[in-house]
């Protein structure tokens, strides 16, 4: 139905498909925060996917969940390295992607107000921050779901 050009549904079911995925997210993301513990760095890691899920709109610095875990940068970076094999700054970027794409696809508030409610100084900012890992501007990214 989907790639039948003269489908009456078919932007309605692409949108739709769009949001199930960006819903989905989070469904692959928990999942990999409540891994059976096997030693202290996934229990560091467990405890850091956690927080970014609940803080990654409102924080971005490494500082800010070392802390929370009372523990360095430095030892938070190697323990979550070495259990799911990706630094804590490329998991935080990917998850704040993620979840802009899951606002974006899933409300109809302006670019501005999504880049308020993911804690960026301005708009542009978050443009230029979305861009850099998807290629395309939010805006962009919101025409092409329509």
């Amino acid at each position: 139905m989907i790639l039948q050009q003269d489908h009456k549904c078919r932007e309605e079911v692409a949108m739709l498909l769009t949001k199930a995925f960006c819903l989905g997210i989070d469904c692959y993301i928990r999942p990999l925060a409540q891994v059976p513990l096997s030693g202290r760095a996934d229990e560091i890691s467990n405890a850091f996917l956690e927080l970014v899920r609940q803080h990654c709109m409102k924080e971005r610095e490494l500082a800010f969940y070392a802390d929370r875990l009372c523990i360095s940068i430095k030892y938070l970076s190697s323990m979550v390295h070495a259990s799911i094999m990706k630094t804590p700054s490329k998991w935080i970027e990917e998850y704040t992607v993620l979840k802009s794409q899951q606002l974006l696809s899933t409300t109809k508030e302006p670019v501005g107000i999504i880049s308020e409610m993911l804690s960026f100084n301005s708009p542009s900012d978050f443009s230029k921050y979305f861009r850099r890992y998807t290629g395309m501007t939010p805006s962009n990214f919101r025409t092409t779901l329509h």
